[in-house]
């Protein structure tokens, strides 16, 4: 799902560098930006389609350690 990242990197291609300068952002390592709201919209999604159209149940689920992912993960609601 969409990240803070993303939107850093969209706004800097269209020249808005800011995100970039800002030192709360810059200063963190993208391991630690968060989804968006948008984000977060797009996992829970992304788990309806799979819990409807995906019939196979896995012993355990990997996921990284970056915090989006673990988001994404958490949204997915997969049993």
């Amino acid at each position: 799902g969409e990240s803070e990242g993303n939107i850093a990197h969209r706004r800097s291609l269209r020249g808005d560098h800011s995100l970039y300068e800002n030192q709360f952002f810059a200063r963190r390592h993208s391991s630690l930006w968060r989804l968006t709201n948008r984000g977060i919209e797009e996992a829970i999604k992304a788990g309806d389609w799979l819990r409807e159209n995906i019939d196979v149940r896995f012993d355990r689920y990997y996921v990284s350690e970056y915090v989006r992912a673990m988001e994404t993960a958490a949204k997915l609601e997969l049993p």
